[in-house]
């Protein structure tokens, strides 16, 4: 059985949480040319890099800004990945579990699997958009319980209403992660998004955008201990 934490724990730290591995900033180009490709709106085909520059990236700025402008975009990327996705639902999934005790919890968490109001269906549809442009991880979590107050069993939990919930993110949301020899995550730490440019104007690649916030994710077994648990997440 596995279970996965999110550290809420603060301290003071000279560690940046939004710091990026060696390895994300060897793939992040990529994986940024492919969301691109599956994108393409406006603003990807103003800023993007989906025209290669003459000349192995030697090529003038203005030269390069100016085919850019006046060149045609084919966006079979985003037709490929809407077909296969709108075949795959086709016709919305046929959840039975009528007779399970637990219907009712069942009901509730997929009306809200991410506690924002998104039903399963449409969660899954997004992900799937994910998964096929550069993949996806999920991570799931509990919604908190109000101050002061500490339930002790399960159903306390559901008389107040504490379900759990899901998100996804990209690999260019997760900034950093270990993994054992087998390839599964120990630890991730992923970007909760930017903090909106105060100039309408910016672009995503300015100096505006900041990190909202970063999560960080442990997997472990039943029997890691706690002391390791959280040196793990630091």
């Amino acid at each position: 059985m596995r279970n996965k934490m999110t550290d809420t724990a603060t301290s003071t730290t000279d560690f940046n949480p939004a710091a990026t591995s060696d390895l994300y900033d060897e793939l992040k180009e990529s994986w940024q040319l492919n969301q691109d490709f599956a994108e393409m709106n406006l603003q990807i085909l103003r800023e993007g890099k989906h025209l290669d520059a003459f000349g192995s990236g030697a090529e003038a700025a203005a030269q390069y800004l100016w085919r850019k402008n006046v060149s045609f975009a084919v966006d079979h990327c985003a037709d490929l990945i809407n077909l296969r996705v709108d075949n795959i639902f086709r016709t919305l999934p046929r959840r039975r579990y009528g007779e399970s005790p637990h219907r009712d919890f069942i009901d509730a968490f997929i009306k809200s699997v991410d506690g924002g109001g998104t039903s399963m269906d449409a969660f899954m549809r997004r992900c799937l958009r994910m998964h096929y442009v550069n993949g996806v991880d999920f991570v799931i979590d509990k919604e908190s319980a109000p101050p002061n107050v500490r339930p002790r069993s399960l159903a306390q939990e559901r008389q107040l209403g504490l379900l759990p919930y899901v998100q996804a993110f990209s690999p260019l949301e997760r900034l950093d992660w270990a993994a054992d020899h087998a390839g599964r995550y120990l630890w991730a730490r992923y970007k909760l998004g930017d903090v909106p440019a105060s100039d309408e104007r910016s672009g995503p690649s300015g100096s505006a955008q900041q990190p909202i916030g970063v999560i960080s994710v442990g997997i472990f077994s039943a029997s890691t201990p706690v002391a390791t648990r959280n040196a793990m997440l630091r």
